[in-house]
This record gives C-alpha cells, sequence and structure tokens, in this order.
C-alpha cells in the first residue's frame, strides 16, 4: 500500500540559541566563547569549524554536556551518524534534564531507525518541555513505528494543539496505517476517510483509499475509489505507468 501525506521529517535544530544551555563550570568566559562560537556555526551549518570549537571547548571541560551535544550534531552534519550518537549519549547521560540534549539525542537515534532506543530521550523531552510540537511529531512517530497504543493519542494532541494539523491529511493517515499494522481495518476506514474528506482533490488521497478498501476486501467500494483516482490523475503524465496499473487492477475486480 503507498502511503501518502507522511509528516516529513522534523528538525529539532529548527532555533540553536544558548537558551537551551546551562552554565557551565570551569574557566567561564573562555568556555562560554567557544560554546557561543560553536553555537553561531552549527545555526550556519558549519560543522567542520562547529566540531573543532566543540572540540576545544571539551579539553577545557572534558564534561561539558553542552559541548558533547553540540559535537554529536556537528559529527553527524558531517556524515558520521554512529559516532554523533555515541557523543550524544554521553551529553545525555550528562545532563539528564536538559531538554535541548534529550530532544537531540532522541531525534538522532529516530533519524538513524533506533526507534526503541529513541522513545525514552524523547519521551524526558516532552516531559521537560510539553509545549515543544518537535518533539511531540517525533514522539508520535516514534511510537508509531513502535506500534505502541500511545500513537493515536500523541497524533490526537497534534491535531488539537497545532491548527495546521488540525485541517491536513497527515495526521489522520498516520492514525489510519496505525490501525492497518495493528490488524484494525474498521478503525483504519474511518481515518483513511478522512484523510479523502481533506484531500478530495487529490489523486494520492483516492488511490490511497482504494488500495486499502482493496486490501480490506471492500473491492466494489475500492473500485469506485480507482476510478476517482483515475479521474483525478489520467491527465497528468507523472500518473501515467499507475494508471495503467490501476486499470488492470480494476479490470480484475467484480463488477
Amino acid at each position: 500500500m503507498r502511503q501518502i501525506f507522511r509528516i516529513g521529517a522534523t528538525t529539532v535544530f529548527i532555533c540553536l540559541s544558548l537558551a537551551f544551555l546551562c552554565s557551565c563550570s570551569g574557566p567561564a568566559m573562555s568556555l562560554d566563547q567557544l560554546l557561543s562560537a560553536a553555537v553561531n556555526a552549527a545555526a550556519e551549518g558549519k560543522f567542520t569549524s562547529c566540531e573543532k570549537l566543540a572540540g576545544r571547548a571539551l579539553k577545557i571541560d572534558p564534561d561539558s554536556a553542552n559541548a558533547l551535544i553540540l559535537k554529536a550534531y556537528a559529527v553527524n552534519g558531517l556524515g558520521d551518524k554512529k559516532k554523533a550518537i555515541e557523543i550524544a549519549e554521553k551529553a545525555a547521560l550528562a545532563d539528564p534534564n536538559n531538554f535541548f540534549i534529550q530532544a537531540t539525542y532522541g531525534r538522532l537515534l529516530y533519524e538513524n531507525g533506533e526507534y526503541s532506543k529513541a522513545y525514552q530521550p524523547l519521551l524526558k523531552a516532552r516531559q521537560l518541555d510539553s509545549g515543544n510540537m518537535n518533539t511531540l511529531v517525533l514522539l508520535a512517530k516514534t511510537t508509531q513505528k513502535l506500534n505502541k497504543t500511545s500513537t493515536v493519542a500523541y497524533y490526537n494532541k497534534l491535531i488539537s494543539k497545532v491548527p495546521r494539523f488540525a485541517n491536513s491529511p497527515a495526521p489522520w493517515n498516520e492514525i489510519g496505517f496505525y490501525y492497518v499494522k495493528r490488524g484494525n481495518y474498521p478503525a483504519a476506514a474511518k481515518y483513511f476517510r478522512k484523510v479523502w474528506a481533506r484531500g478530495s482533490d487529490e489523486p494520492l488521497a483516492a488511490l490511497n483509499l482504494a488500495y486499502f478498501l482493496d486490501r480490506w476486501g471492500k473491492l466494489s467500494t475500492a473500485r469506485q475509489y480507482y476510478k476517482k483516482f483515475l479521474e483525478l490523475a489520467n491527465s497528468n503524465p507523472d500518473w501515467q505507468k499507475t494508471c495503467e496499473s490501476v486499470r488492470r487492477r480494476i479490470s480484475q475486480l467484480p463488477r
């Protein structure tokens, strides 16, 4: 089944700011200056500079959780995800009550496909700052990957708290796939129809619902949405191969 309207990857580093960083021990000015410069380099995407600055900060204070998480961010930006996670884990253990650090560690794990490990730091970040919607998105996606019963509650929270999600097909679609994964097709149908109600001019919305109904065995209704898909996509050259496949499938379905 093709999945649509997936919520895009959410970047926790939307606003790198010293507001997230705790006060540091050691030679305060020197260490603070290095951390400040590392933050600025990270915000500008200058990962090599950020790594070097964070490394210099760690020479002053090897246990600085702030320097560690900045180094992890830089290393991840340079492409070494495994090393970044190792460094971020050290930061998370050093400062378990720092929202920025926990959220960053959880995000790195999620992006690396380590969903079971990502869950706890993301949950901790959520507890530290319940108003942060980026963390809520990641937590919803993580619980969905783990097939946790809390998935629906997190998506419903997004729908109720974020206006752009309330009118978007995305969270309803995710809940639909959650119920498909759990084998609850009646509940999934309810949410896929919500997707259709919010995206009835989108070929993928019709196709997604058709695929689901076909899989569920609701062949007559699936035929209707396959035809709706063809109406919406037939003039789009990007959809021609899919249209051919759909026409073949329609010919196999009972009238």
